[in-house]
């Protein structure tokens, strides 16, 4: 999938270390800036430290991390030659956790008797952050000029945290 910062993504779904275990999905995110994943790996920390839901995630830069990356592009020189050319055009890749999750206009859940105290204060908390972050891309609020994008914001499906 292209993406509008001028980069790829890319999802791949790992076999379970035991049989008993579910398959795990990856996302490797390339920019043609280094800064931009930086700029997103330390939102994700900022999330974190507010609480707030944000998948697991990994720098790997090229130059530092060359047996991760050369063993990547091995693997995927057969499974995915797209993601293998990527590779040896990129220098740094963003290698986050997928997170399953519905966008916050399909929950239905997080808003029933039971979860909507626990689910506004999420959204306080998601207010508070992108308000540090200054982002306008998701929650709509007109006291700031946001039109905002409720469909940016992923709801992890049954944990009624966003």
């Amino acid at each position: 999938v292209e993406i509008n910062s001028g980069g790829d993504l890319f999802f791949g779904i790992l076999a379970p270390k035991a049989q008993d275990e579910p398959e795990e999905a990856v996302v490797f995110k390339f920019c043609n800036s280094r800064h931009l994943l930086q700029s997103e790996q330390m939102a994700a920390e900022l999330a974190w430290h507010l609480e707030v839901s944000a998948p697991m995630s990994r720098i790997l830069l090229r130059s530092h991390d060359l047996e991760e990356w050369d063993t990547l592009a091995e693997a995927s020189r057969s499974l995915c030659p797209e993601l293998c050319e990527v590779l040896q055009r990129k220098q740094s890749m963003l290698l986050l956790q997928y997170v399953p999750s519905q966008s916050m206009r399909r929950e239905k859940d997080a808003w029933g008797e039971g979860r909507l105290p626990d689910s506004c204060h999420d959204l306080g908390r998601l207010l508070v952050l992108d308000l540090l972050l200054g982002n306008p891309d998701r929650l709509p609020v007109r006291s700031v000029g946001w039109r905002g994008n409720p469909s940016n914001v992923l709801w992890r499906v049954g944990s009624g945290r966003g």
